[in-house]
C-alpha cells in the first residue's frame, strides 16, 4: 500500500470508526419445576418473582432481549440443552439462567454447586449440573454468564417468611424506581461468570409452598431485596459480589424450625465478574414480533401508531390466545389481582392507555394458545 494509499485509509478510518454501532442482548431463560406436589405452588412463585425481575431489567434498559419460560413439561436436560444450543451469542451479549426445584449431589463430589433434578427427581439420569449449564453456556463466548438455582441436596419443607419486595401497597411498577446506571453495572458494563446457589453442600434449601405473600424459596426472596436494594434503593453497590453478600447474611441469619429441629441456609457463590468502564454501548432493540412478550411490548410502544397496533389484535388473539382467553393483571407485589379481563379488553386497552412503558409477563406460553395469563404492568 502506497503512502497516499495509508493516507486515505487512516483518513476514513478516523471518521467512520465512531459511527460504528456496538448492541449489547440479554438471552434469559427462567426454568422451573411447577407441578411436584411438595414445592410446586412455591416454586411457581419463585418462577413469578425471578420473571419479573429480569424482564424489569430488560424493559428498563430497553435492550434487545431473547426470553423463555419453561415450566415443568419443559424442565428438563433436553430442553434446556436445546435452548442453549441454539442461542445465537455476540461477544458483549448477557445470557441469564434460573432454575428452581428439587436439586441434589453425588457422594464425594468435589464441585459445591449442585445438580438440578429438573421435572423428574427419581430418575438420576435426568439430572443437570450447574456446571454442565455453565460449560455449554462459556462455549458460547458470551461477556457475561449469570447463573442462579434455587435447589437443594435432599426435599424441601414449608416456611413462612415475609419479604419485603411482596409487601408493597403500589398497584404497579414504574420504570423511574430503578437506576438505569445500576442496572448497566450489572448486566452490561461486567464482565465474567456468576455463579449463585441456595444452599452449600449436605444442605436443605427451604421454600414455602404457598402462593400468598409468604409464598417461594427463602433465597430467591431475600435475593430479591438485596437485588432491589443495589437497583432502586441505592443502599448496595451494584455489582453482584455485594448483592450476593447481603443476601447470604440474610439467609443465614434465618433460622428454620421444623418438627422440632433447628436448621440454616446458607447460599454459595462462585463470581469471577469484572466491572467494565461504561463504554456508552448502544442497547439495540429490535423492532420484532414473535414470542408472547415481545408482541406485548409491541402492542404498548407509542412509537408505533395506534390504528396499527388496534389492526393487529385479532392476529394477536390468533396467535397467542384462545376464543375465550382471559388476563389477570396483578399488583407490584404479584399477589394483589387489579383486573381481570377478557384478552380483546385487555388488548385494546394496553394499546390505547397512555401510562403503559412495558408488559411483564408471569406466566404466559409462547408455543401453545393460552386461555389465561398473568402480566404486570410498569407505568412511566
Amino acid at each position: 500500500m502506497n503512502t497516499v494509499s495509508k493516507l486515505i485509509f487512516t483518513i476514513l478510518f478516523v471518521f467512520l470508526c465512531p459511527y460504528y454501532v456496538y448492541s449489547q442482548a440479554m438471552h434469559a431463560l427462567v426454568v422451573a419445576a411447577t407441578e411436584d406436589d411438595r414445592i410446586g405452588k412455591g416454586v411457581v412463585k419463585n418462577m413469578q418473582n425471578m420473571t419479573k425481575i429480569i424482564q424489569d431489567v430488560a424493559n428498563v434498559l430497553d435492550c434487545e432481549f431473547e426470553f423463555e419460560q419453561f415450566g415443568d413439561s419443559q424442565c428438563t436436560k433436553v430442553d434446556v440443552t436445546e435452548w442453549i444450543n441454539n442461542l445465537d451469542i455476540e461477544p458483549d451479549d448477557v445470557v441469564f439462567f434460573f432454575y428452581s426445584g428439587h436439586g441434589g449431589r453425588a457422594l464425594n463430589d468435589t464441585d459445591i454447586f449442585p445438580q438440578m433434578c429438573m421435572n423428574n427427581p427419581s430418575n438420576q439420569a435426568l439430572y443437570m449440573p450447574v456446571a454442565h449449564v455453565e460449560n455449554l453456556i462459556v462455549k458460547k463466548n458470551p461477556r457475561l454468564v449469570i447463573i442462579i438455582t434455587e435447589c437443594c441436596n435432599a426435599e424441601s419443607a414449608g416456611i413462612r417468611i415475609k419479604p419485603l419486595f411482596a409487601m408493597s401497597e403500589e398497584k404497579y411498577s414504574s420504570a423511574s424506581d430503578y437506576d438505569p446506571k445500576a442496572l448497566r453495572d450489572l448486566f452490561f458494563n461486567a464482565k465474567g461468570i456468576v455463579k449463585i446457589s441456595s444452599s452449600k453442600p449436605t444442605e436443605y434449601s427451604w421454600i414455602c409452598n404457598t402462593s400468598d405473600e409468604n409464598g417461594g424459596g427463602i433465597f430467591v426472596n431475600h435475593f430479591i431485596d438485596s437485588f432491589n436494594d443495589a437497583v432502586k434503593y441505592g443502599k448496595l453497590a451494584a455489582d453482584w459480589k455485594t448483592i450476593f453478600n447481603s443476601t447470604h447474611d440474610k439467609v443465614y441469619a434465618e433460622e428454620i424450625r421444623v418438627h422440632g429441629k433447628l436448621y440454616r441456609q446458607e447460599p454459595i457463590s462462585m463470581i469471577t465478574e469484572t466491572k467494565q468502564q461504561d463504554k456508552n454501548i448502544n442497547i439495540v432493540k429490535r423492532d420484532k414480533v414473535g414470542s408472547l412478550y415481545e408482541t406485548l411490548q409491541y402492542l404498548v410502544d407509542d412509537k408505533v401508531s395506534v390504528d396499527k397496533r388496534l389492526g393487529m389484535i385479532n392476529q394477536v388473539k390468533k396467535r397467542h390466545f384462545t376464543p375465550d382467553a382471559k388476563v389477570v393483571t396483578l399488583a407490584a407485589n404479584g399477589i394483589t389481582v387489579i383486573d381481570y379481563e377478557d384478552v380483546d379488553v385487555f388488548l385494546k386497552r394496553i394499546i390505547l392507555s397512555l401510562y403503559i412503558e412495558n408488559i411483564t409477563v408471569l406466566n404466559g406460553s409462547n408455543d401453545e394458545l393460552n386461555s389465561l395469563i398473568k402480566v404486570q404492568e410498569m407505568r412511566k
